[in-house]
């Protein structure tokens, strides 16, 4: 903790608190440079920027970053989320923070590529590749993400809140680009919003259950095999997690009627997730048609 930043001291944003677990904050942004939706993930920690982190930290906010993505979409904030980081160049508080923007930055490529010509960019697939990279240059950078991949742009001489600068005007709303002088009454309207809307996606039990089957479903960690009858073996032979084979026991209409609620109780997933679950996997197994239906179907059951 450093007693001089505002990302150390939780009474300063308190009331923009979203969501916070034993080593992370998710607070909605001062600025809100879209209408409601702009949200900060940053470490509890007192760390300067995302290549100063350690490992479980970075994995544990690449997560996090990807329960923000749907949580936005669930909350009405659309599904387009655009990410950035100011690493120890263009920061005004000095404390590791992601940037996530509900809105679709299409020229920022093209925009860093035009502000600093000759500085060395490069691709990564995951943040903790941006810290070895860091760990090895010990350089500022720039951080954002394109089409589901990292960019950084190493030594800029970019200006405070560049990346807040270019995102409002690329979004055609100049004045929102500076938080310290943004209109605190709209700023504020528009951040409590944000709170008011996407708290409940991150408390309520079952949203959280549902987020955990849907992170493990996009990183596939669940999957099944067919034997050679065209039977599904069970999960528990086959070493595969069980909340899969719950859908995959309605695809495939191998046991009887009523065996997967059965299985579900058994396995103690949550009766509405596996109703859920279950609704979505009796039409023709499609992961991201069945990840919408899923999330569709669980919230409006316990009422969100």
């Amino acid at each position: 903790m450093k007693n001089d930043c505002v990302f150390c001291e939780q009474a300063l944003f308190e009331d923009r608190l979203i969501f916070e677990n034993e080593r992370f904050n998710i607070v909605a942004s001062l600025g809100q440079i879209t209408d409601g939706g702009y949200l900060l993930i940053f470490p509890k920690r007192h760390v300067s920027c995302i290549g100063e982190m350690k490992v479980p930290e970075l994995e544990e906010m690449e997560r996090l970053k990807d329960v923000a993505f749907s949580r936005l979409a669930a909350g009405g904030y659309g599904e387009s989320v655009s990410l950035f980081e100011h690493g120890i160049v263009g920061q005004t508080i000095n404390h590791a923070h992601l940037h996530l923007i509900p809105a679709v930055l299409g020229s920022l490529d093209d925009r860093l590529m035009d502000d600093f010509p000759g500085n060395l960019m490069m691709l990564s697939g995951a943040l903790t590749d941006i810290r070895e990279k860091y760990q090895v240059f010990k350089k500022p950078y720039l951080l954002w993400n394109p089409e589901k991949v990292y960019r950084t742009c190493w030594e800029p001489n970019a200006p405070k809140q560049y990346f807040r600068t270019v995102a409002a005007q690329l979004l055609k709303r100049p004045e929102r680009a500076d938080w310290k002088v943004m209109d605190r009454d709209i700023d504020r309207s528009l951040w409590e919003d944000t709170v008011a809307r996407l708290s409940p996606y991150f408390s309520h039990p079952m949203v959280r259950a549902y987020e955990e089957f849907l992170y493990n479903l996009r990183n596939s960690r669940y999957s099944w095999k067919i034997t050679e009858e065209g039977h599904l073996r069970t999960a528990d032979n086959l070493g595969y997690d069980p909340i899969m084979a719950v859908c995959a026991f309605v695809k495939w209409k191998h046991c009887y009627p009523g065996a997967e609620m059965l299985y579900a109780r058994e396995i103690g997933l949550p009766e509405e997730l596996a109703i859920a679950i279950i609704k979505a996997s009796d039409n023709s197994w499609n992961k991201e048609k069945a990840i919408q239906e899923i999330r569709e179907d669980l919230f409006s059951t316990v009422g969100l």
